[in-house]
């Protein structure tokens, strides 16, 4: 089975990384919904590839689309258990950033705000030192947070394109296994 590559698909897979390491170097939101965007574009452009293009090329259309919906639907059923997210906390984090965590810790910065409030009328300096200490820290927290929320989004949506590039190796060589099949 060979694989031919053109050098515009080529300069394409290279802008993707290139942008995908951006993406994971500056976690912002900006970049992880630009993967997120041509993701949903090379699936809708699999989606006609594999109505109007026939052969070799439908079925490497065929494996990326089921490979890469087949990732997604696991990201919407079990966000934390995916491949992608088993890699982020192998890699920098001690554990899932859920949508509960990050509602307890927004919950304990409003309540160290008003115990802030309070405590710049208290008479005891030792006691505001403190309070400001735990502000300052539960804000790091947050930001650290933030942050590692769009770092999970970056790699999710990078490894939804690594899904459905393995899904055209897989279609191309269930393609190449058919041709064999025929010509015996």
């Amino acid at each position: 089975m060979k694989i031919r590559i053109s050098i515009r698909w080529m300069l394409i897979g290279v802008a993707y990384v290139a942008v995908a390491m951006v993406a994971c170097a500056r976690p912002a939101d900006g970049w992880k919904h630009l993967l997120w965007l041509v993701n949903v574009l090379t699936m809708l452009y699999a989606i006609l590839a594999v109505v109007y293009f026939r052969r070799r090329r439908q079925a490497l259309a065929a494996g990326f689309l089921l490979f890469a919906a087949a990732h997604i639907v696991v990201l919407w059923w079990s966000p934390a258990s995916t491949p992608g997210q088993y890699l982020a906390h192998t890699i920098a984090f001690d554990g899932p950033f859920t949508s509960e965590k990050g509602a307890k810790l927004q919950a304990r910065i409003e309540t160290l705000y008003w115990e802030q409030t309070v405590s710049n009328n208290a008479a005891s300096d030792a006691y505001r030192e403190r309070v400001d200490d735990q502000f300052s820290s539960a804000m790091k927290k947050m930001s650290a947070y933030w942050s590692n929320r769009t770092l999970h989004g970056t790699i999710d949506a990078v490894v939804t394109m690594l899904a459905g590039l393995i899904g055209c190796l897989a279609g191309a060589h269930v393609w190449a296994i058919a041709q064999k099949k025929e010509q015996t």
